[in-house]
Formats: structure tokens, C-alpha cells, sequence
């Protein structure tokens, strides 16, 4: 009597699963935790006065800074230390999340692309969601748009994706200092109709000749948003959100894309890990250094040049793009490094903890925020200066990482984390 052979059933492949905490890599947390700090003391200038006055570079010289000396202080600190570094650093540690998902789905022997794309759309509905009702700077949309893009990067070695990053660097650098040569080209712009203000966000819109910068707009957009009405408010929203997507798909995009690139290609290089000892050195030991000198001429030529030397704020643009990247990797040396020293330990913790909940917390910064600047709340819009802003975004942070800390002690992430994970995986996380 015959036997019929076993038959061999090939074994199915690793169920594709959310990373569990244990297997976390905690400098990671912890430079996103700081990074959403960062972020929080340059996007509060745009949560608390016009979007083109927030851009305002004080002059040497000027009245302004004779009569109010820590206001340009403020504002030298901002630009030299924050803008563009922390917004970088962010956008390379999306870059390193989206490597850790694609290594994670291949090893798990599951297609990436299905998955990757249902997560960035789901990423562009809270983008959407959070810039119509909540505050037009939102950077979630633009992550989603170019997010796409990790399909193809994530398939790419480390020569190619920092040739790459450079390539985009370059084309956002050329992109930035040619608009800046078309604003110098803009003919002069009137002040006020017949002395008085248009009644509609309408009437403002067309008297300001759709101009961000015209003064007519300027005091329109701080009427609506530190009076009201709602429906004014939400125009101003509207439409200023619609600009910087447009701004930041032709422009500054190609900065975000530079971002990404360096954030796979660091997470392969292990910089992260034991295996990045040398890279770690050179950020700290090289990038550091050039970086904070390429700043700080940056930021002396742009408070120089203000809008008389066209040539000087060019330069500006240039050192600015390069050097923010740089110094950028600087901070990422030292925190790493000072994370994997076990030095503060209580803080790293604190900030790793802000880090896991980083789209919670990034929203919850908006929504204090415009509680304490808008209409609909306090409606200080306009009325604080620089020095303050700094402040309370250092209040807010701790307070958020506080709450972050006491919330992963009962949750395995965050509420918004928990609902992005559902949608994506299909599952919810468990409690403790």
C-alpha cells in the first residue's frame, strides 16, 4: 500500500506588525522629542502675528532695534539656532522612520508599497484636517505629498541618496534666492484705501492685490485673527495655507526631499547605532563647527543686507540653506551621543517620551497655541514680541513632554499615534 509524500507548505511570511516599544531606538525618540521644541519656537512667531511680519528681519541700525535691543536678540537667536535646523532634523527623522518600515516590511517579506501609501494618505487627512481648522503652517501635507517619494528612495544606496541630497539642496537654494529676487522686482505697494479698511476678508484680499506683504493685508489678517469673525479668520487660514503648499512643493520641498534622503542614508550608515561611533565624530567634531559659523554669517549678512543689498541677502540664502543642514547634524551628534553616554538620563527619558508621541504633541502645540492667540481664545495676535514667544514655547514643550511622560506610562503610545496605527494596520494598541 502506498504512501502519498508529505507535501511541504512554505512557510508564510512574518506577519508585517507596528514596531513594539522594547525595540525602539531611544536617541531616535529623543532627537524627535527635541526637534517638536525646536519647531515649536519658530512656528510661534506665525501663531502670533501675521505670516509676513513673522518673516520681518530687523535691520542694524534701525529704530526698532535702537528702541527695542531684545527684540533683535530674540530674533538673532531664533534664526541662528532654530530656523530651519530643527524643521530639518525633523524632516531627516521622518526620512529614518520610513527606512526602519521599508527594512521592517521586507524583512517581514510583505510588499511596502500598499501599506506606505494608505499611511500617507491617512497622514494627508490629518495634514488637511489640521491646517483648515486649526493653523495654515501645517507640515504634515507637505510630509504626505513627498512622501510618495520613499517608494523609490527607500530602494536607493547611500552614494546615490547623498548625491541626491545634494542635487535637491541646490535646486532649493537656486529656488529660495530666485524668489527673493522676484519680491525685489514686485512694484511698491499701496498702503490704505480712503484710510480705512475693507469691512470683508473679501474687501481686504482685494485691496491688498492678493499680496501676503501688503500692508492692507498685513493689518486685515491681524483684524480677523485676533477679532474675528470666524469666517474672516478661516479666509485668512484658507488661503495662506493654500500658498505655503503651493511655496513649499516648487521651493522649500526640495529641501524637505534633501531631508529624507539624508535620513535613510543615515539610518544605513548607523549612525544611530554602535556602528556610527566615526560618524557621530565628524558631526560633532566637523559639522558642528562649520555649521555654526555658516549660520552666524548668514544671520549677520541677512540682518545687514535687509532690503538695500540684494547681493548680501542672496548669500544669506545660500549659507542659510547649507548651513542649517550642517548644523543640524551637529545637534544630531551631540544628542546622540549624550544619549548613548547616559547623560541626563531623566531628560532623555522625558524627551524620548515627546518623541513617541510626536504627532500628538505637534498638534496639541497648535491647539495651546491658538488657544492663547486667537479670537476664539485669549486673542493676543499681534501683541507679544519675540523674547516671550521664546518662552512660552519653552513652557508649552515642558508641559507637553510632561503630559507625554504620564500618558506612555498607561498608553503604548500617544491618541493620535493609536488612531494613525489603526488606520494603518488595523489594529489598536494594547493598554500598559
Amino acid at each position: 500500500m502506498s504512501q502519498n509524500p508529505p507535501v511541504s507548505v512554505p512557510p508564510r511570511p512574518a506577519q508585517f506588525k507596528p514596531v513594539k516599544v522594547t525595540e525602539r531606538i531611544e536617541s531616535i525618540d529623543v532627537l524627535r522629542g527635541i526637534a517638536l521644541l525646536g519647531i515649536l519656537v519658530v512656528n510661534s512667531l506665525f501663531f502670533a502675528m501675521p505670516m509676513m511680519i513673522g518673516m520681518n528681519t530687523p535691520g542694524f541700525g534701525s529704530e526698532q532695534v535702537v528702541a527695542n535691543p531684545v527684540e533683535w536678540s530674540s530674533w538673532w537667536i531664533m534664526t541662528m539656532f532654530f530656523q530651519y535646523k530643527f524643521i530639518s532634523l525633523f524632516s531627516i527623522l521622518f526620512g529614518v522612520g520610513a527606512a526602519i518600515q521599508f527594512d521592517r516590511a521586507k524583512k517581514a517579506g510583505r510588499p511596502f508599497e500598499g501599506f506606505f501609501v494608505k499611511r500617507m494618505l491617512i497622514l494627508l487627512c490629518f495634514g488637511v484636517i489640521h491646517a483648515l481648522l486649526f493653523w495654515y503652517g501645517d507640515i504634515l501635507t507637505i510630509y504626505a505629498i513627498l512622501g510618495f517619494g520613499f517608494i523609490v528612495l527607500c530602494r536607493l544606496n547611500n552614494a546615490t541618496l547623498v548625491t541626491l541630497g545634494i542635487i535637491f539642496l541646490f535646486v532649493s537654494t537656486v529656488l529660495a534666492a530666485a524668489m527673493f529676487a522676484l519680491e525685489q522686482l514686485a512694484p511698491e505697494m499701496p498702503t490704505m484705501v480712503d484710510g480705512e479698511l475693507p469691512d470683508t476678508w473679501l474687501g481686504v484680499l482685494n485691496a491688498a492685490q492678493w499680496n501676503p506683504g501688503n500692508p492692507i493685508w498685513i493689518l486685515g489678517e491681524t483684524r480677523a485673527y485676533a477679532e474675528g469673525p470666524y469666517v474672516d479668520l478661516f479666509a485668512f487660514r484658507a488661503i495662506s495655507w493654500v500658498m505655503a503648499v503651493i511655496t513649499a512643493v516648487v521651493g522649500y520641498g526640495w529641501h524637505v526631499l534633501a531631508m529624507f534622503c539624508l535620513g535613510v542614508a543615515l539610518l544605513r550608515a548607523q549612525f544611530f547605532g554602535d556602528g556610527g561611533r566615526g560618524l557621530r565624530r565628524l558631526a560633532i567634531t566637523v559639522a558642528l563647527p562649520i555649521g555654526l559659523l555658516m549660520e552666524g554669517t548668514g544671520t549677520l549678512l541677512t540682518a545687514i543686507a535687509g532690503g538695500d543689498w540684494p547681493l548680501g541677502r542672496i548669500l544669506a540664502i545660500v549659507l542659510h540653506e547649507f548651513g542649517s543642514v550642517i548644523l543640524a547634524l551637529g545637534y544630531a551628534g551631540v544628542i546622540v551621543w549624550l544619549v548613548r553616554r547616559g547623560t541626563l538620563s531623566w531628560f532623555a527619558h522625558i524627551a524620548a517620551c515627546t518623541g513617541r508621541m510626536a504627532l500628538s504633541v505637534y498638534l496639541l502645540e497648535t491647539v495651546i497655541m491658538t488657544s492663547v492667540f486667537y479670537h476664539y481664545g485669549l486673542g493676543f495676535f499681534g501683541q507679544v514680541d519675540r523674547v516671550w514667544l521664546i518662552v512660552m514655547s519653552l513652557c508649552t514643550w515642558a508641559a507637553l513632554a510632561v503630559f507625554s511622560t504620564l500618558w506612555l506610562a498607561n498608553y503604548r503610545q500617544g491618541p493620535m499615534e493609536w488612531l494613525w496605527r489603526r488606520l494603518s494596520y488595523g489594529r489598536a494598541g494594547r493598554r500598559g
